[in-house]
C-alpha cells in the first residue's frame, strides 16, 4: 500500500514589502482570502525571506542571497524550496 500524505492546505504569497502594499494587491488579498477560507493564508515579504533563509540555509546560501539584485524577485521563490507541496503566488 503506497504512503499517502496530504498536502498542507496553507497558500504563501510573497511582496517586497508587506507594510507597503498597493490597493489592488490588498484588493487581491482579500479577494484570495474570501474564496480560500478552508486555506491557511501566509504573506512573506523580502525581510521575512532573509530571516527565512538565515534560520534554514548555511552561511554560503545567505551571502549569496545577499548578493542578487533585490530588484530581481525570483530569490523569493527560495524558501519554496523547503515547502514544495505548497503554493506560492508572486505579488509586486
Amino acid at each position: 500500500m503506497a504512503f499517502l500524505m496530504s498536502i498542507p492546505r496553507i497558500l504563501h504569497q510573497t511582496t517586497r514589502d508587506k507594510h507597503d502594499l498597493s490597493e489592488p494587491i490588498r484588493r487581491n488579498i482579500e479577494r484570495i482570502r474570501a474564496l480560500c477560507t478552508e486555506w491557511d493564508y501566509r504573506l512573506y515579504d523580502d525581510a521575512d525571506v532573509r530571516d527565512f533563509i538565515q534560520k534554514n540555509c548555511d552561511a554560503q546560501t545567505l551571502l549569496r542571497y545577499d548578493k542578487i539584485n533585490p530588484q530581481y524577485g525570483a530569490a523569493r521563490y527560495l524558501p519554496a524550496k523547503s515547502c514544495a507541496s505548497t503554493i506560492f503566488l508572486r505579488s509586486r
